[in-house]
């Protein structure tokens, strides 16, 4: 067993592990970890076969660990899961049909998860890309009906543009990151309001 896990660890990176099973880390290397709530990246992937870590729950090990997590397996069920899924011929044994199942109902809902995630993001930035032009066209209209006299008449663009223009300016304030709208920080709507 021992010689398997450690031909398992020598051929499968944590990479193609994250890859197989629907998980993108960042550019440096972290993303969220799937075995506890959190909103920032905490769980670091190193190169090659060096293994992941969780800095937030502080779990950690190699890509044979990570699927135990993941998929909620003892030691031997791993290595059978990781053999089977990148067709290595290591194990010679094959995991039952009860595993398969339970495996490939963990897949799907981390699947679910990310495909949330994802429209949420897209969600997201459709909104603060039509609240920026609100934004931008309210401070024009702002700019180009200001009366040039006290005694002037206030025409009604100038007047919208007076109401809505700093309640548009907080809202993309308090709303600069995916994470605070996600959150609804602001009280502002964000992904209370947007649910899939």
């Amino acid at each position: 067993m021992n010689q398997a896990a450690e031909e398992i660890k020598t051929r499968v990176t944590m990479q193609m592990a994250l890859d197989r099973y629907g998980l993108t880390p960042d550019r440096k290397g972290y993303l969220c970890c799937p075995f506890h709530q959190e909103d920032t990246p905490s769980l670091k992937v190193y190169p090659g076969n060096k293994g992941w870590h969780c800095f937030g729950c502080g779990r950690g090990g190699s890509v044979i660990d990570f699927v135990m997590a993941l998929f909620n397996l003892n030691f031997s069920q791993a290595l059978v899961r990781l053999d089977e899924d990148f067709a290595l011929g290591v194990c010679g044994c094959t995991a039952t049909k009860r595993e398969r199942q339970k495996a490939r109902q963990a897949l799907a809902e981390i699947a679910a998860r990310k495909a949330g995630e994802t429209y949420l993001k897209q969600v997201y930035e459709t909104v603060y890309r039509v609240m920026l032009t609100r934004y931008r066209r309210l401070t024009e209209t702002f700019r180009s009906c200001r009366p040039d006299a006290p005694d002037t008449p206030l025409t009604s663009a100038f007047v919208e543009a007076l109401d809505w223009r700093e309640y548009t300016e907080y809202w993309l304030n308090e709303n600069n990151t995916f994470e605070r709208w996600k959150k609804g920080e602001c009280g502002l709507g964000g992904y209370q309001r947007i649910r899939p």
